[in-house]
């Protein structure tokens, strides 16, 4: 399941708590997209970049950026 895939990656990679992750769940773009992407890959892309906790937290949407563009 991509949902819990993410969930789980949220929750042990980036340290999150439930509020938190269901804040970034709870975002607008987030909840518009999370479905169609590719959120795990788009996640490793941006660890891999130095994007950090309280950027997800901060600005949930980060985890829908389509890496092609």
């Amino acid at each position: 399941d991509v949902v819990r895939s993410l969930l789980d990656t949220l929750r042990t990679k980036f340290r999150l708590t439930d509020d938190e992750v269901e804040h970034i769940l709870r975002d607008e773009v987030v909840l518009k997209t999370y479905r169609h992407k590719s959120l795990m890959e788009t996640l490793e892309i941006l660890c891999s970049e130095g994007v950090i906790k309280k950027n997800f937290i901060e600005y949930p949407w980060l985890i829908t950026l389509d890496k092609s563009k």
